[in-house]
């Protein structure tokens, strides 16, 4: 645990394993490169609260616990090699412009990109997100759920510019389904079954 330093870079060299929680939360940050070297974190990844605005994921496939990049500075984000996070992904309150879920499919916690300026989202391949779904606050006018299929608590796309959505192929919702406040004239359900809130 790195966190409440003033740290502005940092060299992670040629490590090969993280098997336990790596934090550089609430620091000076602006910009993290994980080694070709390292393909697997089994806890959590805590970079929130810095100045970030790159962040290179190299060839780490999964991630063991959580994902924290709330409070800094990216206009952009890729998964690149991450093909599932076992605990929740977060990005709040930073810039982002766009986001590319790459080979991400899973995600066992909540997803939230809350309050960036997202004009367009596509989740595609992302298929399920045991948790809640939280794409508010942006400027979204338009959003793709791709392959997505299962959301396990509530979908939230409230605050956003959205004048038409499709659910596309999303079967189940285990929370609320939220699509407040924007400038909606079609929604199409497409093969939802269940809204469990």
């Amino acid at each position: 645990n790195l966190s409440d330093n003033q740290i502005t870079s940092i060299d992670i060299g040629s490590l090969a394993s993280l098997a336990s929680t790596f934090t550089v939360g609430d620091n000076n940050l602006t910009a993290i490169i994980f080694p070709p070297s390292l393909t697997q974190i089994s806890g959590s990844l805590g970079l929130h609260n810095n100045r970030l605005t790159h962040v290179d994921f190299g060839s780490i496939a999964s991630v063991g616990g959580s994902l924290s990049l709330d409070r800094n500075r990216l206009t952009g984000l890729s998964f690149a090699r991450v093909q599932r996070i076992d605990g929740s992904l977060s990005a709040t309150e930073n810039m982002l412009t766009s986001v590319d879920f790459a080979l991400l499919t899973r995600v066992n916690g909540y997803v939230s990109l809350r309050s960036n300026r997202l004009g367009a989202l596509d989740l595609t391949p992302l298929g399920l997100v045991d948790g809640p779904l939280n794409l508010s606050s942006n400027n979204m006018t338009s959003v793709s759920l791709g392959d997505l299929t299962h959301v396990s608590g509530t979908l939230n796309l409230s605050n956003n510019q959205l004048t038409s959505i499709d659910l596309a192929r999303l079967g189940f919702v285990g929370g609320d389904l939220v699509l407040t406040s924007s400038a909606l004239t079609q929604v199409v359900f497409g093969s939802l079954q269940t809204v469990g809130g």
